[in-house]
């Protein structure tokens, strides 16, 4: 499968085979669960080289989302959401990642956007022969930003199994606006807040790549990183 200059405790447990990111909008949190799904790279062959070795990998990533998030002015809110929820509610998404690599040492770039939207209505009519009716009508718009940056150096090498240590940084950006339109007795009223936070955290973790075939490779991935900077840890 990411809303101000406070910092802010974020806190999220790894759950998946990819990573486990905390986004925490104001003083709430938002945990991602999440497991990628790459799909073949756009790559010339992993084993270290003197040579400048470019790869270039669009991926899928299944999500859900549990926890609350705050923005600005908005009200809290609780968010227990499955990836088929998600995916529903998904307008657009963009995820990959390029890879430099030279020798032992590589350099990572891996950018993930997502843009999400949900609208709900409600009426109710009260008692009485002339009962008013009340209606109220509430949209939801949320965009996630996630730019990571690292610096890799392989470990191991030769064989179809390569393992890589990573450091690098995180920058995660979150945005929701949210639209509410109510009436009562032919009176309408609208309210919009807006809500936006950001923040960036450093972070090592652990590569692993396992070669199948000459068009396939099996890729884990676990990191873990905060440590106070943006977050207490993602």
């Amino acid at each position: 499968m990411k809303l101000s200059p406070m910092r802010r405790a974020r806190t999220a447990k790894s759950g998946s085979s990819r990573s486990c990111l905390s986004a925490n909008s104001g003083r709430g949190l938002l945990a991602v669960v999440a497991l990628a799904a790459a799909i073949p790279a756009i790559a010339q062959e992993t084993r270290p080289s003197d040579a400048w070795q470019f790869e270039l990998t669009p991926y899928l990533w299944t999500a859900g989302l549990k926890g609350s998030v705050e923005a600005g002015s908005l009200p809290k809110t609780n968010v227990d959401m499955s990836f088929s929820d998600i995916f529903d509610m998904l307008d657009f998404a963009a995820m990959g990642t390029f890879e430099a690599r030279k020798g032992r040492f590589g350099i990572l770039l891996d950018g993930i956007y997502m843009k999400l939207s949900t609208g709900a209505n409600a009426s109710r009519t009260g008692a009485g022969p002339i009962g008013a009716t009340a209606s109220a009508n509430a949209d939801l718009e949320v965009k996630e930003t996630i730019f990571s940056a690292a610096l890799a150096y392989r470990v191991t090498e030769g064989g179809p199994t390569a393992v890589d240590l990573l450091g690098g940084a995180r920058y995660v950006k979150v945005e929701a606006t949210a639209n509410i339109d109510g009436s009562f007795f032919a009176r309408t009223r609208s309210v919009e807040g807006t809500g936006e936070d950001n923040w960036t955290d450093p972070y090592i973790g652990v590569r692993v790549l396992h070669k199948l075939n000459d068009r396939w490779t099996l890729a884990g991935y676990a990191d873990y990183g905060g440590f106070g900077a943006g977050s207490d840890s993602t």
